[in-house]
């Protein structure tokens, strides 16, 4: 009974600090002609997103950095990065290649799944779901069927999902960009 009053509080904390991370996200987009430049060497704070989208290769892409697998959690098959990390989308993201959590406290509580390179697509993702877009930062982030992917500060292993539901905005991505553990 301790250890499930433990664990809550730290749940509670955990969603506490997350809804302060992203309580002052902006659901207004702007918009701009896509590009498929290349980031500059150095990357440089800003806190809006160009939408730049490219499409991602199959899974013989050289020299890729990050690559998106399926693995089975608790809350069944989710999208992971390259060291068995849960992926997550926001709803606060309403237009494909632009992230409302670039910046500030939202951004370190939910760094961006970014690339250097192209991604590679591991069984069972549709390669063609997977595209990345130009940061305003200078960073490529991934995304899958038009969701920006994130990772959650709060996992500290692979195969943890404590990211999910927070504020009702943020879940686990799965194969298809769909969200995992949401019930509605």
């Amino acid at each position: 009974m301790r250890l499930s009053h433990l664990r809550a509080l730290a749940l509670a904390g955990v969603a506490a600090f997350a809804l302060a991370a992203c309580g002052s996200s902006s659901k207004s987009s702007s918009s701009s002609t896509a590009t498929t430049t290349a980031p500059p060497a150095t990357a440089a704070p800003a806190t809006t997103a160009s939408p730049a989208t490219t499409a991602a290769p199959a899974a013989t892409a050289a020299k890729a950095t990050t690559s998106l697998k399926v693995a089975m959690t608790k809350l069944g098959t989710v999208l992971v990065d390259s060291k068995g990390m849960t992926l997550y989308r926001f709803d606060g993201d309403t237009t494909p290649g632009q992230s409302n959590c670039g910046a500030g406290q939202c951004a370190s509580t939910w760094p961006a799944a970014t690339v250097t390179g192209k991604p590679t697509v591991g069984p069972g993702i549709d390669a063609a779901l997977v595209t990345t877009f130009m940061r305003s930062d200078g960073m490529t982030q991934m995304q899958i069927a038009g969701h920006p992917l994130y990772t959650f500060a709060g996992d500290a292993k692979p195969g943890d999902t404590n990211g999910e539901g927070i504020i009702d905005m943020w879940y686990a991505a799965g194969p298809t960009g769909a969200k995992v553990g949401d019930n509605s």
